[in-house]
């Protein structure tokens, strides 16, 4: 397995065990679990590999293959342009600032992100070709129709009954207090001890 392989299935682990710590996943538990020997979540791993193979066995065609690479591409930069869009929006006095600051242009530059992004968005849902058959359809908006709706009941029916926020995991630190470094702070966190 090449060197380039490897860093999604790393990189996934890793979001799956942040989402997992703070009890955002279905089975957290499991998936949240270091390992004592070498301090990594193994868990968190085995379960991406286990979905990258069975997709990998399922021989997906090149319209569904198509499909999830889109789904995946738009939920990643709808992830990134959230928070931007919340600032530019008025939420802005919310943030505290880091040690690199856009300043007066940090709204127009915003705003720019999120009309790019929108279009690209827009652009991702569309077929590849102008004449278009079922087989050769763009299915990227079933795809993200369906982790909407999931993630939505999921929410209604359990997630806002007890999911307050992500878990402080900065020691020494409560809710509201600065840390020593330039533009870290757990201000606007929830605890959810």
């Amino acid at each position: 397995m090449e060197f380039d392989h490897c860093c999604p299935g790393v990189d996934a682990s890793r979001v799956v065990f942040a989402f997992s710590r703070d009890n955002a996943l279905p089975g957290s538990r499991w998936w949240k679990q270091i390992n004592s020997y070498t301090q990594t979540p193994v868990n968190a791993v085995w379960l991406v590999m286990l979905i990258a193979g069975i997709c990998g066995v399922l021989g997906f065609s090149v319209t569904a293959l198509n499909s999830l690479a889109g789904s995946a591409v738009i939920g990643l930069y709808t992830s990134y342009t959230f928070p931007i869009f919340l600032s530019v929006i008025g939420g802005r006095e919310k943030f505290t600032p880091g040690p690199f600051t856009l300043g007066r242009l940090s709204k127009p530059i915003g705003w720019i992100a999120v009309t790019w992004v929108t279009f690209i968005v827009i652009m991702l849902l569309f077929p590849p070709g102008s004449r278009t058959t079922g087989s050769d359809m763009n299915y990227s908006i079933v795809i993200m129709g369906a982790v909407f709706v999931f993630a939505t009941a999921w929410w209604i029916f359990s997630a806002k009954k007890w999911f307050h926020g992500p878990i402080i995991n900065v020691d020494g630190l409560s809710v509201g207090e600065k840390d020593d470094t330039p533009g870290e702070s757990v201000e606007g966190q929830i605890s959810s001890s």
